[in-house]
């Protein structure tokens, strides 16, 4: 774990720390379902269609405006502005967004240009749990502990609810 990060214990297992997850998709049959995914994982998602929404997304950052999404999830040839060109000039700003890319046609140059910008990228057809698992490792790292308390604690609800059988069978006997 990072340094910097909270320890588990300092988290409140009963606050909701949600993730906001800004979603840059043009096929809008694909946005409607990954938007979908995500939501049901527990994400806040604001679902854009365009690289001119995207452009104005993320030049609001560099103008100032405080961010309003965590994570930035896109297709790698948005129409209008790329989304890799996005993120480079966020980047030659100062400013360090979580990335995933998806790319229907994954290219040596497309890999490398998201591993030097720190993004994770997925080839579609997207698997949802290689995307919930993509954007969990992007998030920042409190709200990264807050999800594993989360999952640790449905774990222990499924662990305690499939022994409570046994401790009744048990106490039968005696």
């Amino acid at each position: 774990m990072d340094d910097r990060s909270p320890a588990i214990s300092q988290l409140d297992p009963h606050k909701e720390y949600p993730l906001t997850v800004l979603l840059a998709e043009d096929d809008a049959e694909l946005r409607r379902l990954l938007e979908q995914s995500l939501r049901s994982d527990g994400f806040k998602v604001i679902a854009i269609g365009s690289g001119h929404a995207l452009a104005q997304a993320l030049t609001g950052l560099i103008l100032g405006d405080p961010a309003n999404f965590d994570v930035l999830v896109s297709n790698v040839r948005m129409p209008g502005w790329p989304a890799l060109s996005a993120l480079n000039g966020l980047r030659c700003a100062g400013y360090q967004v979580p990335a995933v890319f998806l790319t229907a046609v994954p290219s040596p140059e497309v890999e490398l240009l998201a591993s030097e910008l720190g993004a994770r990228l997925l080839t579609k057809p997207v698997d949802l749990e290689e995307l919930y698992q993509a954007v969990l490792s992007q998030q920042p790292a409190g709200a990264r502990i807050a999800a594993q308390l989360r999952t640790n604690e449905a774990q222990g609800m499924r662990d305690r609810a499939l022994s409570a059988p046994k401790r009744e069978r048990n106490e039968e006997k005696w």
